[in-house]
Parts: C-alpha cells; sequence; structure tokens
C-alpha cells in the first residue's frame, strides 16, 4: 500500500482535472503497486479536501453490483463512494455536457432518506 503523503498529494489533482476537464493517466500507471485499499485512500482524501472547499456529503454510493459489469471491469466485488452536493441533479435539471471530461450518461437509483 502506498504511503498516506501520496494518497494525499493524489487529491488535488483530482480536483484539479475536474476544473479544468482535462483527464488524467490512471494513478496505478505511475503507481504499478497500488492496491484497491489505496484507491479509496485517495478517494477520501479527495472528499476531504472537496468538503474543506465548501462541498457537502450528502449520501453514498455502490457502483459495479452486477455480476455482468463486474466482469467487464475485471473486479469482484461492487465499489463505493461518497455523493456530494455538487453532484447531485435535481429532477428537471439540465445537464451541461461541458461540465464533464467525456460525457456519459447511467440511470442509477438513488434515496434521500429523512434521517439514518
Amino acid at each position: 500500500m502506498l504511503d498516506t503523503d501520496t494518497h494525499t498529494a493524489m487529491a488535488p489533482a483530482l480536483a484539479e482535472s475536474e476544473r479544468s476537464r482535462v483527464q488524467l493517466a490512471q494513478f496505478s500507471l505511475r503507481h504499478p503497486t497500488m492496491e484497491i485499499a489505496d484507491s479509496y485512500a485517495i478517494q477520501r482524501a479527495w472528499v476531504r479536501l472537496q468538503v474543506e472547499q465548501g462541498r457537502r456529503a450528502i449520501g453514498h454510493k455502490i457502483g459495479l453490483t452486477s455480476r455482468a459489469m463486474q466482469i467487464a471491469s475485471q473486479i469482484t466485488e461492487p465499489d463505493y463512494g461518497t455523493l456530494l452536493d455538487s453532484m447531485l441533479l435535481r429532477d428537471g435539471s439540465e445537464v451541461e455536457a461541458s461540465r464533464f471530461i467525456v460525457p456519459r450518461l447511467e440511470v442509477e437509483f438513488a434515496f434521500m432518506l429523512g434521517r439514518p
């Protein structure tokens, strides 16, 4: 596993990629010993950075839940992440394609709970 400083250093690169709309090379190409745990540590560092900049965590997601998608992605279990307020699209919202590097649309159900 990579060290905490390396995880923390990658978070601003993700934020800059989102801001500039310039795609990053996969971190695993620079760090071939990366593990899944490293990816989640980088994600946590990125979420902390986003929250420090005023974003708010509004929920969590689970992805790649179907076995077919796991096989296509060469993984063996679902992945998970934090949803931020900047990711929420309200009913009837228009989605600006220029907001994304490679726009794709995948419909997923989400539920907003009134309490834990």
